[in-house]
C-alpha cells in the first residue's frame, strides 16, 4: 500500500475492527483515506475497517472515518456517558434508536451529507443499506469498553447466521420514510 504512505498509518492490534491511526492527526485528511479504506477492504476479503484521526483510545474526543459492509451485523448498543455522531460520505446507512424493551423508538435512511446523533445511554445501531458505507462518526472519549452495553433481546455477535439475518430483515422492514 506504499500510495498511501503519505498518511503515515499504523495499525491498532487491539482493537475489535482492523483500525489504524493517523500518526500527525492535525494535517487535512483527504479522499486518499476514503481509497484506502476501499482498497484495504477488498484486499481482505471486505472487512470493516476504520482510520482513527485521534491519537488514541484515551483522547477527549474520537474521530473517526469507517468503512462498513452490509453483511455484517451491527449489534444494537448503549452508552452509558456518550452519544455518537454519524456523517455519512458514501452509500446509505440505517440508523435506530431503541427503547429499552428493544420497541424500535425512532429509525431513518442516512443519505451521503447527512448527520445523525444519537443521545447518550439509548440503545441504537446502524445498518448499511449499501453494499458498503463510509462515514465520519465522532464522539466523546475516552473509550472505556465497560460504558457500552448490549442489550439481551437482540441477537448477539456469535448467533446463528440466520437468526441474524431474519433480525436485519426485520429492521429493515422498519425503517421509518420519515426520518
Amino acid at each position: 500500500m506504499k500510495k498511501y504512505e503519505h498518511l503515515n498509518l499504523v495499525e491498532d492490534i487491539k482493537g475489535k475492527t482492523t483500525s489504524f491511526y493517523l500518526q500527525d492527526p492535525y494535517k487535512k485528511v483527504d479522499k486518499s483515506a476514503i481509497n484506502f479504506l476501499k482498497e484495504y477492504s477488498k484486499n481482505n476479503d471486505n472487512c470493516d475497517v476504520r482510520v482513527c484521526i485521534h491519537a488514541s483510545e484515551k483522547s477527549l474526543h474520537h474521530d473517526m472515518i469507517l468503512l462498513q459492509n452490509r453483511s455484517n451485523y451491527y449489534t444494537p448498543h448503549k452508552h452509558l456517558k456518550v452519544g455518537d455522531t454519524f456523517y455519512l460520505i458514501e452509500g446509505k446507512l440505517g440508523c435506530f434508536l431503541y427503547e429499552d424493551d428493544g420497541c424500535i423508538r425512532y429509525s431513518c435512511v442516512l443519505n451521503e451529507g447527512e448527520i445523525f446523533k444519537t443521545p447518550k445511554n439509548v440503545f441504537h445501531n446502524i445498518m448499511p443499506i449499501t453494499k458498503t458505507v463510509i462515514y465520519h462518526e465522532a464522539k466523546t472519549g475516552p473509550f472505556i469498553r465497560e460504558h457500552t452495553k448490549v442489550p439481551e433481546w437482540c441477537p448477539s455477535l456469535d448467533e446463528d447466521p440466520e437468526t441474524i439475518e431474519k433480525y436485519k430483515k426485520l429492521l429493515l422492514s422498519n425503517i421509518s420514510d420519515e426520518g
